[in-house]
């Protein structure tokens, strides 16, 4: 999943968190090794899932936080787990 603002300014301190669902939880990564954040770069990010689970289907979220303010929260990016049954 993708998220990315325009940057403004010279390095500013930026923080980027992933929700899933409206819960307003934030996405523990290093708790789940199956989730990864590529860091913060040119103004973009991207969260990868790997081995996805029926569980990791969901409306996921990106809030980005730039010195310390929380400036921009993403429309969300569905994501749908689809298996099959033996």
């Amino acid at each position: 999943m993708y998220c990315s603002i325009p940057i403004f300014g010279r390095n500013p301190a930026v923080d980027v968190y992933w929700q899933k669902g409206d819960q307003g939880k934030t996405l523990d990564l290093t708790a789940d090794q199956r989730k990864i954040m590529l860091p913060f770069k040119q103004g973009s990010t991207e969260l990868q899932l790997l081995n996805l689970h029926f569980q990791d289907s969901g409306i996921y979220y990106c809030s980005i936080r730039v010195s310390g303010r929380k400036i921009l929260n993403g429309n969300g990016t569905r994501l749908i787990v689809h298996g099959e049954y033996d």
